[in-house]
């Protein structure tokens, strides 16, 4: 692979890590509320899913996803069910009676699940293969663009770890972090709109 040809998928995997998305707003959200520590292995999972998203791109099975108009269907109709669960999940996320709040993090085996259950995600990872996988090498090549992704994805997804740890302090009032935790509920809502639309 060409360094040329690193260089753009780098940037197309910097763009796709790091961006706004579900599972960027839900790791913001947990650590804030848990901090950085206990979000850490959802950070992991999530990363560890989307390498097993690339892996099964690269193998070709993942045009058996997004080419069966009924599969695909079942995942966007998953995806937008498992996103509203997680939004009300999160805004009803109260104070207790001594002002703390009783919050988990998503556990790593969950986190794991969460980015196969994004159409645009699997749309991501087949993307990446067919454009930059190289079609004379396909071994080095599904090796090459996961592991760069994985190398990406990591520090990326762990940078909005570290915005949500950092807002600790000022959500330290319950009323803060509750209206914290409704405005992100929100956001999660929000992108399932996305999901919808495509689906009509």
């Amino acid at each position: 692979m060409s360094i040329e040809t690193l260089t753009a998928l780098a940037i197309f995997a910097i763009v796709t890590s790091v961006t706004p998305g579900p599972g960027n707003a839900m790791v913001l959200a947990s650590s804030a509320n848990v901090g950085f520590g206990r979000t850490f292995p959802t950070v992991v999972g999530l990363v560890v899913g989307l390498v097993a998203m690339l892996l099964v791109a690269g193998l070709g099975m993942g045009t058996v996803i997004t080419g069966s108009p009924v599969v695909f269907a079942i995942l966007k109709a998953t995806s937008a069910a498992y996103l509203l669960h997680m939004a009300w999940s999160l805004a009803k996320n109260a104070s207790l009676p001594d002002g703390s709040f009783h919050a988990r993090p998503m556990p790593f085996r969950h986190a794991v699940v969460f980015p196969c259950l994004n159409p645009k995600a699997w749309i991501m990872a087949i993307t990446a293969m067919a454009v930059y996988a190289p079609a004379d090498n396909p071994i080095i090549g599904v090796a090459t663009v996961t592991a760069l992704f994985a190398a990406i994805n990591l520090p990326s997804i762990a940078i909005w770890a570290a915005f949500g740890a950092a807002l600790q302090g000022h959500l330290s009032h319950p009323s803060r972090l509750r209206w914290f935790n409704r405005a992100m509920g929100a956001l999660l809502v929000a992108s399932v709109v996305p999901i919808a639309l495509d689906s009509l």
